[in-house]
């Protein structure tokens, strides 16, 4: 099974470069400045931090329009699943209907920045102040009932791999998600960002350790650094998932 996006396309999403922007040299430098500016890489986690939601979204433009449900949101965009044919490059003004409130928040525009199957990411490109404090006072609501209520403070990561088979074991665990997670590295980095690695997370609540059989060191800062799993079984998903699910663990941003 293959899961996760890039630290590219999570700066794409992010909306901090244009999609004909990017091209080798461009590749290059983002990586280099994800590295060099943790104020950058804070920036893309804060704009990309996503909450689920399930919410009736309606968008519009002069020659298409919609409506769908949004699965995940986030200051930055949201995921809609929708029955209306969308390609990348679209863009919409965009009404999502909230819980207890009598008008819609109003997207001035989005823009479709990938679809796959009856699945497409909308960008927030432009919207209104007002609008936006509403965005935020709805990602705080949500962001109060996903945040979470324990976090097991004695789950520890062992890394292996590189073109040097270095291993790196007793890795503090700082953050989890279905698609990656954040690591505090005490003792000397071994890995560099796009190296390939497997993965095995050991906690007292296993009865053997979880299996990740590939992932990507996607981002170093200082003694943090964050893993994108790409490879891992169906069996050993569904129990990443019953432990995100036990602990509650979120995307959280960096400091937590």
């Amino acid at each position: 099974m293959r899961l996760g996006h890039s630290t590219l396309d999570v700066a794409k999403g992010a909306g901090l470069y244009g999609e004909s922007s990017f091209g080798p040299s461009t590749i290059r430098k983002v990586h280099c400045a994800l590295l060099e500016s943790p104020a950058l890489l804070q920036t893309i986690l804060l704009e990309t931090l996503r909450f689920s939601m399930n919410h009736r979204v309606y968008f519009w433009n002069p020659d298409l329009d919609g409506e769908g449900m949004i699965s995940n949101i986030s200051k930055g965009g949201c995921r809609v699943s929708c029955e209306t044919p969308v390609q990348t490059g679209m863009s919409f003004e965009a009404w999502i209907y909230t819980d207890g409130s009598d008008w819609p928040l109003k997207i001035e525009r989005a823009e479709v920045c990938w679809v796959h199957g009856n699945e497409f990411g909308l960008h927030f490109s432009s919207i209104w102040s007002s609008q936006r404090d509403r965005l935020q006072a709805l990602l705080e609501h949500v962001r109060v009932r996903q945040i979470p209520t324990r976090l097991p403070n004695n789950v520890v990561v062992e890394l292996s791999g590189g073109n040097m088979g270095h291993i790196m074991r007793g890795i503090p665990l700082i953050n989890l998600s279905p698609s990656g997670c954040a690591l505090h590295a005490a003792s000397t980095m071994l890995f560099s960002v796009n190296t390939r690695v497997s993965v095995r997370i050991n906690c007292p609540d296993f009865h053997r350790p979880l299996i990740i059989q590939e992932a990507v060191v996607r981002w170093i800062v200082r003694k943090r650094f964050g893993l994108e799993f790409m490879t891992i079984t169906y069996e050993e998903r569904d129990r990443l998932l019953r432990h995100i699910h036990a602990f509650k663990w979120v995307n959280l941003p960096m400091e937590w």
